[in-house]
């Protein structure tokens, strides 16, 4: 399975949000966890587990990769 490439966000508060999400994800994001009945803050420990499996993360345009 080729891995997908997520890019870095640029903010101080990178640490803990090192994705960028757009409000077109996070609309879906929303509304996928309404039908499946899970809080959004589980389905997002979910999605972040499968990603450290299934991904991997390049810098930004800037060259910035959050620690």
């Amino acid at each position: 399975m080729e891995k997908l490439v997520l890019k870095a966000r640029d903010t101080k508060d990178a640490k803990y949000n090192p994705v960028w999400m757009n409000a077109e994800v996070h609309s879906e994001l929303k509304e996928l966890s309404g039908q499946l009945g899970i809080p959004m803050r589980e389905l997002g420990t979910q999605l972040i587990r499968f990603g450290m499996e299934h991904m991997t993360v390049e810098p930004s345009d800037n060259g910035q990769v959050p620690n």
